[in-house]
């Protein structure tokens, strides 16, 4: 398991980097409003581009990172004729994976700290132990719910 918890797929579509393209570009015309495909997209001319849910988990920008609770970083490149390949990197927020790694630590040191102490004050450690677990579900929760969506817009599956 990366320490980031981020994922890495490959998808081959048999379609021209140019239908990707215009297929992704779909997506950012999509007013916010609309929330039948609930993608955000960003494209850039060297074919790499970013996704994000338009309703995600609120978080704030920080050091200009991701507000976001979980991202699609990837590019697309063509191989052939008619074959494209693309690559996706799904990643959760760095403020989520900070407060997850936070709250990890705290938990293993208060869970030490019970142990050592001979005290029987189990309240904060399995507060900490619940917080712990619930930023862990909604980071592969965020992050799982985001491939699906890729992965029904793009006609694809990871290899």
């Amino acid at each position: 398991m990366p320490l980031l918890l981020n994922q890495k797929y490959t998808y081959t579509i048999f379609e021209p980097a140019d239908h990707i393209r215009s297929r992704l570009m779909s997506i950012t015309k999509i007013p916010w409003h609309n929330i039948e495909i609930n993608l955000a997209a960003k494209v850039n001319e060297d074919n790499t581009f970013q996704l994000y849910s338009k309703l995600s988990f609120p978080t704030f920008s920080l050091f200009n990172m991701s507000p976001h609770a979980a991202v699609i970083k990837g590019n697309f490149e063509q191989q052939g004729n008619e074959e494209t390949i693309i690559h996706a990197e799904i990643r959760p927020s760095y403020i989520i994976l900070l407060a997850f790694y936070l709250f990890l630590i705290l938990f293993v040191f208060k869970l030490v700290n019970l142990f050592v102490s001979n005290t029987n004050d189990w309240s904060v450690v399995i507060t900490l132990f619940i917080i712990f677990i619930s930023l862990r579900g909604l980071i592969y929760f965020s992050a799982d719910r985001l491939k699906n969506q890729f992965e029904r817009i793009m006609p694809v599956k990871a290899e």
